[in-house]
């Protein structure tokens, strides 16, 4: 029977195509299913479309976009903006967006000829590729700048309730100026439990426990977590329906709960997991090397074939 794993994050919309990390999950022969942690909600909206209302060349050097949601938070603006102000003549073309990971760059193009002025053009959305994370981000935005003429206008940061301060900091370090504004807040999902319940109660019958096993037996379900901020109240309702690992081995493992393996998409997240989340801390599996649904499948796959 094929393992299950359980990825904590939202789906990728129907309308997109097919979700990208199930694909690649059932590639390897994995059931995979995404359950939705977090609740978005846009805030600050009339700032953000005061700054896009307004040319950027005399205000900002740049725009910093980390995640999906704020470049949402983007589009939302501008699409209010076109309805209250169609004739407006601003333009953000030439103006570089530094992004991470290509689901981010996608949400920056124009959906339609009528907005096109509002987005970068595409040679100006910049780091999708080369940087999985902030951390590098933030080391592609100083090596970009190093090649642009001087100026001491800030970069734009559009940034969540729970963004952390990792590019700022490593900007702020290089005397690159920011300037950050909230375009989105989070909150736990109002049906996490049952959704979590949901997915463990479509795992395959022979991944749960049903019987006494060792220690050294292959767990049948993988729990991929893919921020901080999703993973602390993931955590809370799956320690009371699987055994989780933890780094200090445990002799006496429960005999009613299935046992997990733990995969993290990225170094933020495993940090969180192994040493921040709490006194007994978790034992992080698989690290993906890349913030890819190919890498993280393979990563996966190859853990359990060692």
């Amino acid at each position: 029977m094929s393992p299950t794993v359980l990825l904590f994050r939202t789906p990728t919309p129907a309308a997109e195509g097919p979700d990208r990390f199930i694909s690649a999950l059932e590639a390897h022969s994995y059931h995979a299913f995404s359950v939705p942690v977090l609740e978005h909600a846009f805030v600050n909206v009339e700032a953000l479309v005061a700054v896009i209302r307004n040319s950027p060349e005399e205000r900002y050097a740049g725009v910093i976009v980390t995640s999906g949601r704020a470049s949402e938070g983007w589009r939302d603006a501008a699409e209010a903006l076109l309805s209250h102000a169609p004739a407006i003549s601003t333009s953000w073309q030439r103006t570089p967006f530094y992004v991470v990971g290509a689901r981010t760059a996608d949400h920056l193009v124009p959906p339609s000829k009528s907005t096109i002025h509002f987005y970068p053009a595409s040679e100006n959305i910049l780091g999708a590729a080369e940087s999985g994370n902030a951390e590098k981000l933030g080391q592609f935005i100083i090596q970009d700048a190093q090649r642009r003429e001087s100026t001491n206008l800030p970069l734009l940061y559009l940034t969540g309730d729970k963004s952390r301060d990792t590019i700022r900091t490593i900007l702020d370090k290089a005397s690159i100026p920011t300037q950050l504004l909230q375009v989105y807040e989070t909150r736990t999902s109002s049906t996490l439990a049952e959704d979590i319940r949901k997915a463990a109660d479509a795992t395959p019958k022979q991944d749960r426990a049903s019987e006494p096993r060792s220690v050294t037996q292959p767990s049948r379900t993988w729990l991929v977590f893919f921020a901080p901020s999703s993973a602390k109240p993931a955590l809370l309702i799956l320690d009371r329906l699987y055994e989780l690992p933890i780094l200090e081995s445990n002799p006496e493992l429960s005999q009613e709960l299935p046992e997990a393996r733990i995969a993290a998409i990225g170094p933020t997240t495993a940090s969180y997991l192994s040493g921040e989340h709490r006194p007994t801390c978790l034992r992080v599996d698989v690290t993906s090397p890349s913030p890819t649904p190919e890498a993280l499948a393979t990563a996966i796959r190859g853990f359990d074939a060692s």
